[in-house]
């Protein structure tokens, strides 16, 4: 086999994984491998309430430049003045900038 903790090898990464979620990867102590999982997201809508004190069409300025790394983010620099459109949840905002819109982190605004 290729993978293997301790002596037990196995020919895939997921027969190592399937094995170790019922066998303990240590020998001195029971440790044994399980699954994160990841609350659910709701998806921004129009139905969706705005959290407390950011109600849709509320502008806020900047306090950091932000560079988005995923499609669905907004870039803007320190002072741009944003649009509240929408959210994603408490920490994600979405916005528009000039033409621009998008996702970015609540903590980089404040209220006018």
């Amino acid at each position: 086999g290729k993978y293997h903790i301790w002596e037990t090898k196995f020919n895939s990464i997921n027969e190592l994984i399937d094995y170790h979620k019922e066998t303990s990867i240590s020998n001195t102590k029971s440790l044994k491998l399980q699954e994160i999982r990841k609350e659910p997201v709701m998806p921004a809508t129009a139905t969706t309430a705005v959290p407390p004190g950011v109600p849709i069409g509320k502008q806020l300025r900047a306090l950091y430049d932000f560079t988005a790394t995923a499609p669905d983010e907004l870039s803007f620099k320190r002072d741009d003045i944003i649009t509240v459109i929408g959210y994603e949840d408490a920490n994600w905002l979405k916005g528009r900038v000039k033409n621009a819109e998008g996702l970015f982190p609540s903590n980089y605004a404040q209220q006018k």
